[in-house]
């Protein structure tokens, strides 16, 4: 076990996607490493490495509030964006430095990711997927966009009892859903986002409402 942990202290590099990945898991690697390969959890390498991913993640913000796929490139992906951006939450809130202006701008930009806002640098409105990680995420960093996580929870029931709204797209999917009850749960709406969170996922399996 401990070499398997040993193998996900890598330096980060490549797109955004490639950089978040490396770098996430060594967020609680410490913490882990200290119950199951004690030998790692003083390993300078781990703090060494995420905050080269944090300095990479920062370095590919772009002006429109969200980030690059590649550095210095000018479009990238919503996904991407939000998924970086749950790192650096998760980085802050392990005690990590990050750049506090650039989080709140990501964090304003996620904001209008959950709003369906159409950013140049995607080229299109996020899927409701995508808006639900992003309404994870902002709750998750004491921010929750309260009207777009109250009808996401609206669409999302109707299609989940075979009354999807004309014209919405909207995703059924069990991920969807943990995000959105995650997100709904974080932002103190526990009866709702528990009632989501116990929804019978056979539906979404069924893919009934899906986008």
């Amino acid at each position: 076990f401990g070499a398997a942990l040993q193998y996900l202290i890598q330096y980060p590099y490549g797109c955004l996607e490639q950089t978040t990945s490396r770098v996430f898991p060594l967020v609680y690697l410490k913490d882990l490493a200290k119950t199951a390969a004690p030998e790692l959890a003083s390993d300078t390498a781990i703090d060494q490495y995420v905050n080269a991913g944090i300095g990479r993640v920062q370095n590919m913000a772009v002006s429109s509030g969200g980030l690059s796929y590649w550095p210095g490139s000018g479009w990238g992906y919503a996904w991407t964006t939000i998924y970086a951006t749950h790192f650096l939450v998760e980085a802050k809130k392990a005690g990590y430095l990050v750049d506090e202006l650039l989080l709140k701008r990501l964090l304003e930009h996620l904001a209008g990711v959950s709003n369906a806002v159409v950013f140049p640098v995607y080229g299109a409105a996020a899927d409701f997927r995508t808006q639900a990680y992003a309404l994870y995420v902002l709750s998750l960093a004491g921010r929750p966009n309260t009207g777009a996580m109250a009808y996401a929870g609206d669409v999302l029931k109707r299609a989940l009892d075979g009354k999807p709204i004309k014209g919405v797209p909207v995703s059924t999917d069990e991920e969807t859903r943990a995000f959105l009850a995650g997100a709904m749960m974080l932002a103190g709406d526990k009866a709702r986002g528990s009632e989501l969170a116990a929804q019978d996922f056979s539906l979404a399996k069924a893919g009934r409402g899906s986008d």
